[in-house]
């Protein structure tokens, strides 16, 4: 499933077959009850298109996934981490400026494609 869909709900085996294949795993801590969570939400589903291909979004229920929270520092809702190819978080954001994110997955997309090509 982790080859053909980049935003899926987080659980334990999406992010170990979505790390097995290669995949920069974005987390993103999302309750039902924030507007800032619901607008950045409608704005991923709407923009699928756009996430690079080795980028895979897993939404975590902030409410609810504390094992979630505590291990990766997560204090607010609406907050975005990004896990290196090693499970190392390598960036955060805490709002959502959703051009600014997908900028960056964009660039740290291209940058290691240029690793593993040189």
């Amino acid at each position: 499933l982790a080859d053909r869909i980049n935003y899926l709900d987080y659980s334990s085996s999406n992010q170990a077959l979505s790390q097995k294949k290669g995949k920069t795993v974005l987390f993103f801590a999302a309750t039902t009850w924030c507007s800032n969570c619901i607008a950045l939400e409608k704005e991923i589903k709407n923009r699928l298109s756009e996430i690079p291909k080795d980028v895979i979004i897993l939404k975590v229920d902030y409410d609810n996934d504390q094992k979630m929270k505590a291990k990766y520092a997560v204090v607010q809702q609406h907050t975005l981490v990004v896990l290196g190819k090693s499970g190392i978080e390598v960036k955060r954001w805490i709002g959502g400026n959703f051009d600014l994110m997908l900028n960056e997955l964009k660039d740290r997309s291209e940058k290691q494609k240029i690793k593993v090509t040189v």
